[in-house]
């Protein structure tokens, strides 16, 4: 399965980030211990000065789909570039 989605996030201070994830799932085990593994890339997106340094991001979700109550479990991580 190939992941794409885009939505918006609305802060508890009112600013609006718009968010693209974009990736994989891999469908682990089968019955009732079916499990999706999730591996995506996170891309944030606004014009609040105040979340402007996300638009220099690149991040990437680890997560678990539970098929039977489609919920999502998840984690994102910064990714720094060291090059520079």
């Amino acid at each position: 399965m190939l992941p794409d989605v885009h939505g918006v996030i609305q802060t508890d201070d009112r600013a609006h980030v718009l968010f693209s994830l974009h990736g994989r799932t891999v469908w682990a085990n089968s019955g009732a211990d079916r499990r999706g593994r999730q591996n995506l890339a996170v891309i944030f997106e606004t014009e609040d000065e105040r979340y402007r340094w996300l638009n220099y991001t690149l991040c990437v979700l680890e997560g678990v789909i539970e098929p039977q109550t489609m919920s999502i479990q998840s984690r994102i991580y910064l990714c720094v570039n060291e090059l520079v």
